[in-house]
């Protein structure tokens, strides 16, 4: 379990949002045995001003899930100046 959680909370704050996280559903779907190779899949499902959600897959070379997460975070950093919202 611990070693998806190291793959998931690397992977999704930051590569998808460069942010903290707030709140993290994980779901251990599978035993993962030694030697298998295991593919982390994350994709941003919605993408706010201050927050974002992930979803996060992880499955092995069979193509079978293995873990589920789900991730909302904190959006932080400079945003682009198209995304800057103006006041």
């Amino acid at each position: 379990g611990l070693y998806y959680a190291d793959f998931i909370s690397f992977y999704s704050p930051t590569q998808l949002c460069g942010g903290g996280t707030l709140q993290s559903s994980i779901n251990y779907l599978k035993a993962g045995n030694l030697g298998d190779v295991l593919t982390i899949r994350g994709e941003c499902v919605h993408q706010g001003r201050t927050t974002c959600v992930v979803d996060v897959d992880i499955t092995n070379q069979d193509g079978r899930n293995v873990c589920k997460a789900t991730f909302t975070m904190f959006v932080t950093g400079q945003r682009s100046e198209d995304r800057q919202v103006r006041i």
